[in-house]
């Protein structure tokens, strides 16, 4: 194994208000469920650690992500209900959610043999799933593996709005990479300065994207903004979970946080890193549902 994916999985239902009547489907979900599918698409090992109860929707989900090479490990299944989500598509492809979520782990898991270490939103501050998953999170940095981090912040699910910011710039401070959305940014940050503010806390890299805007990546010493790559936008479900996954599988190339640290000094590889991801967020957005490319994909694009 190389990459462990700790965090949600899920099946989004969704209802497609652009249509007339209106269209229902349901697809596999969840941003973590999201970003392992994508790196096992970009030809990476990766491992799930996320909570499914041994229902039909667990086993739909599953079944998906084991097709694209994601190893779901056994010791997600519980005795309760699979997580659902409600997204509503806007008539500009955007989307709406509703969660009834659930989220727990049975203990901290080891990490051995994992280079990388990625988790992200509802895990990450949802109770009771969400101190494991930092404890975790800390072992990874402690034993001086790559950490990445998306937040993600789902404000419908925080009933602590400062606990909520306060767990998840911890995890910000033990990760080597950050990714969040510009609605994130707003979020942790009213009054700005998203990126100098999490770049403090000590990663390497701060991704901070905005949607048909472009993103800009940063370290602490050089940054760069790019448009986004132009798309048919089919939905904007699972861009921002490939934009991260594209993110994971690049670090995974060198090995250790020193390696990582060293090829991001320069602005050409920054620039090389920000394209990657904008063409996979802009396949996604594409297609509908998140349905991240691989890497033959990007390469085509």
């Amino acid at each position: 194994m190389t990459v462990l994916v700790v965090g949600e999985a899920l099946i989004d239902e969704v209802d497609d208000l652009r249509s007339v009547p209106p269209q229902h489907g349901a697809h596999v979900g969840g941003s973590p469920a999201n970003v392992a599918l994508g790196v096992a698409r970009l030809g990476t090992p990766v491992e799930l650690l996320t909570s499914l109860g041994r229902d039909e929707a667990g086993a739909r989900i599953v079944d998906h992500l084991s097709q694209s090479g994601v190893t779901v490990r056994e010791d997600s299944w519980h005795d309760g209900r699979t997580s659902v989500a409600r997204a509503r598509l806007n008539p500009d492809g955007s989307a709406h959610y509703d969660f009834d979520i659930d989220w727990t782990l049975p203990e901290i898991p080891n990490v051995d043999g994992a280079f990388l270490v990625h988790t992200g939103s509802i895990a990450t501050y949802l109770d009771p799933g969400a101190e494991e998953v930092a404890r975790l999170f800390a072992n990874a940095r402690n034993r001086d593996l790559i950490t990445t981090f998306d937040p993600n912040i789902r404000a419908a699910l925080v009933d602590d709005a400062h606990v909520a910011r306060e767990r998840v710039l911890h995890l910000a401070s033990l990760a080597r990479i950050v990714k969040l959305s510009d609605e994130d940014a707003a979020w942790l940050f009213p009054h700005g300065d998203a990126i100098d503010r999490l770049l403090e806390l000590g990663p390497t890299l701060v991704a901070l994207t905005a949607g048909a805007e472009g993103a800009t990546l940063a370290t602490g010493g050089r940054r760069v903004s790019l448009p986004s790559v132009p798309a048919l936008v089919c939905d904007t479900i699972g861009a921002g979970d490939s934009f991260m996954a594209m993110l994971v599988s690049e670090a995974l190339a060198h090995r250790t946080p020193r390696q990582l640290a060293s090829h991001l000094a320069t602005e050409g590889a920054l620039i090389r890193l920000a394209q990657s991801c904008l063409t996979a967020a802009a396949i996604t957005v594409s297609r509908p549902g998140a349905d991240p490319p691989t890497r033959a994909d990007v390469e085509r694009r």
